[in-house]
């Protein structure tokens, strides 16, 4: 199931804050959340850290790639070893972790929260979720431990700072084109709440987004395209 939250600037925190509380308070479980960027993901760990500090260690982890090598294998190692196919899997952990879940790590969450991004690396970001759940229902939970009650389905919340008229933040303009998160957006408010079939329906939602089209660059005249209309605000 896709989720999008408006969360743009210090709203963001408190809505990761809402999201994670069954984790760090609650039943437990796994959760990951994964920001565009490395200074983001040490402000929203800082915040976690300072509302869950029983969670500092194990429970709560931050992984980028600004980490020294060493550091960052040794975070990267303990984060898939207990949330990879065969665990053993922590009763709750959060992990705060940027484009790096991007590559091929193996996690399973049980609930993925993002900032926008392009829709086609959002949907790897949401292949963290329940990633070996086929496999687990046919050969059992790590541990003999399912799923917490609260994830009673896969899920991916999008925090979104275009809902209700935002804007991008200036910081995300570094990392990927706006008329990419722009269009993204729109797509992720059609599909709000709605299941998103993987692999089956992924095709044609990253053609809306990535796809080539007539529209997107007027060489001619780059003021008429949409890319630069997106780029220019307007």
């Amino acid at each position: 199931m896709s989720d999008r939250a408006k969360a743009g600037g210090p709203g963001r925190l408190a809505v990761i804050e809402r999201l994670v509380e069954p984790v760090a308070m609650g039943e437990g479980g796994c959760a990951l959340v994964v920001c565009n960027t490395v200074g983001e993901a040490q402000q929203t760990y800082l915040r976690l850290q300072e509302r869950y500090p029983s969670l500092v260690g194990e429970e709560l982890l931050l992984v980028h790639a600004r980490f020294p090598g060493d550091v960052r294998e040794e975070r990267t190692a303990m984060v898939t070893g207990g949330m990879g196919r065969g665990g053993p899997r922590p009763t709750r952990r959060i992990v705060v972790v940027t484009q790096v879940v991007e590559q091929s790590l193996d996690l399973d969450a049980d609930l993925v929260i993002s900032d926008l991004a392009p829709l086609a690396l959002l949907l790897q970001r949401a292949g963290r979720c329940w990633r070996h759940e086929n496999w687990w229902a046919q050969h059992g939970y790590p541990g003999g431990r399912g799923r917490p009650s609260w994830a009673d389905a896969p899920r991916l919340v999008v925090l979104d700072p275009l809902a209700g008229a935002g804007k991008v933040p200036v910081q995300w303009g570094e990392v990927y084109a706006e008329h990419l998160l722009i269009e993204t957006s729109e797509v992720m408010a059609e599909l709000d709440g709605e299941k998103i079939a993987i692999p089956g329906g992924v095709q044609q939602l990253v053609e809306r987004v990535h796809r080539d089209r007539a529209d997107r660059f007027h060489w001619d005249d780059p003021a008429k395209s949409a890319a630069w209309s997106a780029y220019r605000g307007g």
